[in-house]
């Protein structure tokens, strides 16, 4: 093998290499934002029950 292809052959396989690393690190960070947004929507269900039951809680003597 001559020096060029030994040069092409390394160009190949670095750019294959970082695009590996690439979709590993995108696919990294996409589960991190799910993971995210599944907290935040349990918050947010945790916060909208916790204020339904305390106005259920609060009007319950003006019911009876």
């Amino acid at each position: 093998m001559d020096p060029n292809q030994v040069a092409g052959m390394a160009v190949i396989f670095g750019a294959y290499s970082l695009m590996l690393y690439l979709l590993y690190r995108s696919n990294k960070i996409i589960a991190e934002m799910k993971r995210r947004r599944l907290v935040e929507k349990r918050r947010y269900a945790k916060k909208k029950i916790a204020h339904v039951l305390e106005v259920h809680r609060a009007t319950r003597h003006r019911r009876q």
